[in-house]
């Protein structure tokens, strides 16, 4: 853990994996009886009194995946959003100029500028003192990576389970997001063109009195938050540097005080530059 803190080197990562047995090749299993209808699960619709949700997307870097990210949460958030972009000092010059041009055509969209880079938690951490000025206390706040590309219907799926004030995080399933890693915990599995919406369609299907799945941690790639905990622990910790495992920080502070955090395993989300999907 020290090499990691100090370094950031993924071989460290590796080591700590490998420790906690993590690193091992591991077979899947047959899916429980009942879990899967026979027909596909209605697709959630808008509703008119649902809560807004906020959607927090620090962006550094990553041009092509960005405008991908970007045009997805468009087309699938299927609830009332925010967006809340915070422009977290970008060297590639194309960034700055494409999100402000895009901002301004979108009503629901909020564009947060840094000066200079802050790292992941001081781009998160700003996006939530703006999601959290107006004192709403229903809804949700979604962190999610640049990088993600979200299903269809994948907002009403992710916080359908902070309905319950005891869910203090939900996150869904990937194929590239540690312990929420789908088919294996832990291991990235590369996908091609469309395999991550097929897989997601399928993931759709998964009966909505499905047993939840209560996790130690949620993890930050596309990480639901309730909006009443949010209140009680309303940043992540800055000791954490530039990022890595601050979500687990603020997940084990929420359990200390009863908060409970889920995997979603009826949805799947991807992400381009890892390979990621999700089964929220």
């Amino acid at each position: 853990m020290v090499g990691l803190a100090l370094t950031g080197d993924p071989v460290h990562r590796a080591r700590i994996k490998d420790r906690l047995g993590l690193g091992l090749p591991q077979s899947g299993g047959a899916i429980a009886a009942g879990l899967l209808p026979g027909d596909a699960a209605p697709a959630p619709t808008h509703g008119q009194t649902a809560a807004r949700i906020d959607i927090v997307l620090p962006v550094y870097n990553a041009f092509d995946l960005l405008q991908e990210c970007l045009a997805r949460v468009e087309a699938h958030t299927d609830l009332p959003y925010r967006l809340i972009l915070v422009e977290d000092g970008s060297t590639d010059t194309r960034i700055l100029p494409f999100l402000r041009d895009w901002a301004a055509s979108r009503a629901q969209v909020d564009l947060l500028e840094n000066p200079q880079n802050l790292g992941f938690i001081g781009a998160v951490n700003r996006g939530l003192v703006h999601a959290l000025q107006d004192r709403d206390t229903t809804g949700a706040v979604v962190l999610l990576n640049s990088d993600a590309l979200v299903p269809a219907c994948w907002a009403s799926r992710l916080v359908a389970p902070l309905s319950d004030p005891t869910v203090a995080s939900v996150t869904p399933m990937s194929n590239d997001a540690e312990i929420f890693s789908v088919p294996a915990i832990c291991t990235r599995t590369m996908l091609r063109p469309g395999q991550g919406d097929a897989i997601d369609a399928v993931a759709a299907r998964i009966a909505p009195d499905a047993p939840q799945v209560v996790a130690p941690t949620g993890v930050g790639f596309c990480l639901a938050l309730g909006r009443p905990w949010l209140a009680r622990l309303p940043a992540l910790d800055p000791v954490f540097g530039r990022g890595y495992g601050e979500e687990v920080d603020w997940c084990q502070k929420t359990a200390r005080l009863g908060g409970q955090h889920l995997g979603l395993p009826g949805s799947v989300r991807r992400t381009s530059r890892r390979r990621k999907l999700w089964l929220g």
